[in-house]
């Protein structure tokens, strides 16, 4: 096994100038904020249009840069004459606030700009159908699984994490219900409608995904915040 970790894309967006001229900041759209974010961002300082383009075209211009190392080590593999006989995959530790509730970098409650990240597979003697897009929730923790049985290795009973190793194959496969995410600060119950936050203090909140998570509903749907902190419990317990 090989991993290749990369810092970017990271803040501070220090990046080859190459890559910059890759965008131009005037054709890069910002986040969309519900009416009453918008009248605040508008009285807070560092998030103006043009700011948010700076950031936004930064971003861009470091993922472009690793996109390119990404592809030095695949034209490696296949140098090597190994490109059949490996499995890759490219994914994130976490995403990127660029704006969105008036933050930026990364942080805690884990909303989707930040929780939902690339998971990309190719391999060439596994993958079905390649090009395909698998839409339902996942977790980190399936990946070790699915390495492990794409090796032909038997996957320990204890181990955390489902094999996505169907999805792959372009077999029957089911996602999760929802996905768990823990931090310091607390954890959250995603689903794909809703995430329910329960923060350390013992506090609850509620967010509708289409929505971009902004208000919370936890006081208009107790019996939705009731199942998600149960299924949550069962998950940590």
């Amino acid at each position: 096994m090989c991993i290749s970790g990369f810092h970017e894309p990271h803040s501070p967006f220090i990046v080859p100038q190459r890559f910059i001229d890759m965008y131009d900041s005037d054709s890069l759209t910002i986040p969309e904020f519900p009416s009453d974010v918008e009248d605040e961002r508008r009285e807070t300082e560092g998030f103006s249009d043009e700011e948010l383009r700076n950031v936004t075209h930064g971003y861009y211009a470091m993922t472009s840069q690793v996109d390119y190392h990404v592809g030095r080590i695949l034209d490696e593999l296949e140098r090597l004459g190994l490109e059949e006989d490996t499995l890759v995959v490219f994914t994130s530790d976490h995403g990127e606030f660029l704006g969105e509730h008036l933050r930026y970098g990364k942080g805690w409650p884990g909303y989707d700009c930040i929780s939902r990240v690339p998971c990309l597979v190719r391999w060439s003697d596994g993958v079905e159908d390649p090009g395909r897009t698998e839409s339902g929730l996942v977790e980190s923790v399936d990946l070790l699984p699915t390495l492990l049985e794409a090796a032909g290795i038997q996957i320990p009973s204890h181990l955390q994490g489902n094999s996505l190793e169907p999805a792959l194959r372009d077999d029957e496969f089911s996602a999760r219900e929802s996905a768990l995410l823990e931090s310091k600060q607390g954890r959250t119950l995603r689903t794909d409608q809703y995430r329910y936050v329960h923060a350390r203090d013992g506090s609850e909140s509620l967010y509708r995904i289409d929505q971009g998570e902004y208000e919370d509903l936890s006081g208009e749907h107790p019996d939705i915040v009731s199942d998600l902190r149960h299924r949550l419990l069962n998950r940590v317990t």
